[in-house]
């Protein structure tokens, strides 16, 4: 299953942008050891040192084992990037996007897809507004609580974020607090930069 993703992935390079090519995909984020290049190559380490493969030379030469845990992460990587064939294939979903993990990844998405989209497709109702930022509410399924949604601004590069916050966020002001890790009462910014 993994060869096969790589090689999907490997075929859709072309629909990844040019903003995400710029950097490598650490596939192994938390020993930071088998990387995925731009060019499709993969880089592991092994025995200390960093060696390059091709995707056919990697599944040729007998490797170690991944743990199961371990695959799976890789593959919800690659899946992230994968949803840019399905962009421009216009197949697209606003549930495809809802499901991705990667933060950059999924802004990117939604920025070409279209928030208005986005939001419609998700029924998703503003529930609080505050200036640029919005608190959006996201009934997606019968059986699980709402996903609530922060829109915000970045300040410093104009583009807009919808991050996931707790489903028991009521006003802009509590959510944003939240994505820094304080309440609503500690969050008191002279300017945010």
């Amino acid at each position: 299953m993994l060869k096969e993703l790589l090689e999907d992935f490997v075929d859709s390079l072309e629909y990844v942008p040019n903003e995400l090519k710029r950097s490598n995909i650490w596939l192994d984020t938390n020993r930071n050891k088998l990387l995925l290049k731009m060019n499709g190559n993969i880089e592991i380490v092994e025995h200390g040192k960093w060696r390059e493969y091709t995707l056919k030379t990697f599944f040729l030469r007998p490797r170690t084992k991944l743990s199961e845990c371990l695959e799976t992460q890789i593959m919800e990587n690659i899946k992230g990037f994968l949803l840019f064939k399905k962009l421009a294939q216009k197949a697209l979903t606003a549930e495809d996007i809802i499901h991705c993990r990667n933060v950059e990844i999924r802004r990117i998405l939604i920025e070409r897809f279209g928030y208005e989209k986005f939001l419609l497709e998700m029924k998703g109702i503003v529930i609080h507004e505050n200036g640029d930022y919005k608190l959006i509410k996201l009934d997606w399924h019968e059986k699980e609580e709402p996903i609530k949604l922060i829109r915000v601004k970045d300040s410093s590069t104009n583009r807009l974020y919808l991050l996931r916050v707790p489903p028991n966020m009521k006003t802009c002001k509590e959510a944003v607090a939240w994505t820094f890790g304080l309440n609503q009462e500690e969050y008191n910014p002279l300017k945010e930069t």
